[in-house]
């Protein structure tokens, strides 16, 4: 059966100590998504990374709600985390980027990833557990209900505060997404 992770927005302003939006025990999770991705086999690996424009980010209703720049694109916070960079590098498998604007990614892109996609495995980890992880799993968890086990990695995941980030686990638990 293949194996599709999602790794979403590992990116210095949400994974690295001098992010914007560092979440906590990120540094914790990075080493445990570079151990997964060292350890096991993916047949397909899709990261995707929060995507703003420097101008335009406080205007956005995001933006309103969340008054912190982060993610500018073509600036340090954006690049993918170092370690989990030349981690996917290391990889026999397909693998790329998407970009996304807001909390989920587009589902067309989603919808265009997984058309051909039958009998597989979905992982999903990354950061913010409680707001893009969440999002995510519950997206594609939304589009194909019956197709696919989404499978969330905890331990790969880091959230905004240890208490959201298990409120968002015990959620997509409710929703019927398998947590590892």
């Amino acid at each position: 059966m293949k194996k599709i992770l999602f790794i979403i927005d590992a990116q210095n302003d949400f994974c690295h100590e001098n992010g914007s939006l560092n979440c906590q025990d990120s540094s914790i999770a990075v080493k445990n998504i570079i151990e997964l991705l060292r350890r096991t086999q993916f047949d397909m690996i899709v990261n995707t990374a929060d995507t703003h424009e420097e101008d335009y980010y406080l205007e956005s209703i995001e933006g309103k709600h969340l008054p912190i720049k982060h993610c500018i694109k073509n600036t340090w916070g954006h690049k993918i985390h170092k370690g989990i960079y030349d981690t996917l590098y290391e990889q026999t498998c397909d693998w790329y980027t998407i970009d996304k604007e807001t909390f989920m990614v587009n589902p067309e892109n989603i919808a265009k990833v997984l058309e051909n996609e039958y009998k597989c495995e979905i992982y999903v980890c990354g950061f913010a557990t409680d707001i893009c992880v969440m999002n995510n799993a519950l997206l594609i968890k939304g589009m194909f209900p019956d197709r696919f086990e989404i499978n969330v990695i905890e331990n790969c995941c880091a959230g905004t505060s240890a208490e959201n980030h298990n409120k968002a686990i015990e959620l997509m638990k409710v929703n019927h997404i398998n947590i590892l």
